[in-house]
């Protein structure tokens, strides 16, 4: 549990660890709690298994954080049990979210946000790879989540509210989960990273006939 602002959960590995007994009985994997700001990134979660699993929580109580989960790969055990992301922000909290270059697959729920509980969360799920879920993003915040530009198993996107046949995004949430086929994605983020540069982000921005990097 990272209870503090200004921390960074990296390369960490969490994998086999299997809980049994009641309902209740739960399984978190990365847990952050702070306020301020929090990297989550590089880290594998693979086979966590109980009757309540989340790989990776975010769940500030409390003041602003700005929260990156970069580059992780989470994996449950199958498509009836657990979520691999979930997102709350408490009632005293606003919570930036990026959720980006991802790994996210064989979880009943890829990426969650319950119930809001007060607070203000914007999420921004970009570049992420979510596939073989049961389902692949469920909404419950009431605010719009931004989940353009993923893979989602299929180039047409994801199935359910979505336009294609890859993993489903329901109808019917609470809010909106706005997505697009892959193919028909307008922003592609390439990431360098090596011994000799500091890394960078580079966004390409594609229209007909134009493209601006």
């Amino acid at each position: 549990v990272l209870e503090e602002g200004g921390v960074t959960a990296e390369e960490n590995e969490m994998a086999q660890i299997n809980v049994s007994g009641s309902t209740s009985s739960f399984i978190n994997g990365i847990v952050y709690t702070g306020s301020g700001t929090a990297n989550i990134s590089e880290n594998t979660l693979l086979a966590l298994s109980s009757p309540v699993t989340t790989a990776i929580m975010v769940q500030p109580g409390t003041g602003n954080s700005n929260v990156t989960v970069f580059k992780n790969t989470v994996t449950g055990t199958g498509t009836s049990v657990g979520t691999g992301i979930a997102a709350l922000a408490g009632s005293g909290a606003s919570v930036q979210l990026t959720v980006i270059d991802n790994a996210i697959s064989a979880w009943q729920t890829g990426l969650l946000t319950p119930s809001s509980a007060g607070g203000s969360l914007t999420l921004n799920l970009k570049n992420n790879t979510i596939t073989g879920n049961g389902t692949g993003v469920v909404n419950n915040s009431g605010t719009p989540v931004d989940a353009t530009c993923n893979w989602w198993g299929n180039a047409s996107g994801p199935s359910g509210a979505g336009p294609g046949t890859g993993d489903p995004v329901p109808d019917g949430d609470v809010g909106e989960v706005v997505v697009t086929s892959f193919a028909d994605s307008s922003v592609i983020s390439l990431y360098l990273d090596g011994d000799n540069v500091a890394d960078q982000l580079i966004q390409v921005f594609h229209a007909p006939g134009l493209a601006i990097i």
